[in-house]
C-alpha cells in the first residue's frame, strides 16, 4: 500500500520573524524537458505561508543548481531549480526546499526531484480553502496549488506534501480553528490529488493513521 506522506509544520507559540533583505538572484533560469520515466520523477507540493516561501538572503551559492533538483515555475514549465523558489511576494528568498530536496537526492541518487512551490506569504490555514482569495498575494493559494500540482503530475509521481505554516495561526484565538481547519484540509487536499491513504506528521513528531479516501 503507497502511502502520501504530509509533512506539517505549525509554529503555534513562538512568533517566528525572518527579516527579508534583498541578495543575490540567478542571473538566467533554464528551462529543461523531462527525460527520466514517471515513477524516478519525485514530485513534493511545497504549501504555507512565508516561512515555506523562503525570506532568507539569497548568496551566490544558491543560484548554482542541481540538473537533478527542479522546480515548476510560475508559467508552468519545468526548470532547474535554484534560490528563491517562490513568487509569492518579491522578497522571496531563500527556504527550505532545495535543502530538503539535497537531502532526499542523498537517500536515493537514482531519482529526480520535482518541487512545486505553491506557499502564499502571510496566509493563515483558513485561507487554504477552495475559493479563498488571498490578497496580499493576489492569488487563490488552494485552488492553485491544486492545479499546479495536477499539471505536474503528468511528468511525475506526488511523494509528499511540505506544509509550513507559521505566525497567521499563532494567536491563541485561532489555536482551534487552525487545528480544525488542518483536519479538514488535509484529507480534502489528498482526496483531490491522490485519492490515496496517507499519513501526517505533525511538528511534535505525531503520526496518525487517517481513513483511506476512496
Amino acid at each position: 500500500m503507497r502511502y502520501l506522506l504530509i509533512i506539517l509544520f505549525i509554529i503555534s507559540d513562538v512568533l517566528f520573524i525572518v527579516s527579508a533583505q534583498e541578495g543575490t538572484t540567478p542571473k538566467f533560469r533554464e528551462k529543461v524537458e523531462i527525460n527520466v520515466p514517471r515513477e524516478k520523477f519525485r514530485l513534493y507540493l511545497l504549501i504555507g505561508q512565508s516561512n515555506m516561501a523562503g525570506r532568507g538572503i539569497v548568496e551566490p551559492q544558491d543560484t548554482t543548481g542541481d540538473p537533478r533538483i527542479l522546480r515548476l515555475n510560475g508559467q508552468g514549465d519545468w526548470e532547474i531549480a535554484k534560490d528563491p523558489l517562490h513568487f509569492d511576494k518579491k522578497q522571496a528568498g531563500v527556504g527550505l526546499g532545495l535543502t530538503f530536496a539535497h537531502e532526499m537526492l542523498a537517500e536515493d541518487d537514482e531519482i529526480v526531484i520535482g518541487l512545486i512551490p505553491c506557499a502564499a506569504g502571510g496566509s493563515g490555514i483558513d485561507v487554504w480553502k477552495p475559493g479563498m482569495y488571498w490578497e496580499q498575494t493576489r492569488s487563490f493559494p488552494y485552488d492553485e496549488a491544486l492545479s499546479r500540482t495536477k499539471l505536474a503530475l503528468k511528468d511525475g509521481t506526488l511523494d509528499g506534501i511540505l506544509w509550513h505554516q507559521g505566525e497567521a495561526d499563532c494567536s491563541p484565538k485561532k489555536r482551534l480553528p487552525t487545528k480544525r481547519n488542518s483536519k479538514l484540509w488535509l484529507p480534502l487536499c489528498a482526496k483531490n490529488l491522490m485519492r490515496l491513504p496517507f499519513l501526517s506528521l505533525s511538528a511534535k513528531c505525531r503520526i496518525s493513521n487517517l481513513p483511506a479516501l476512496n
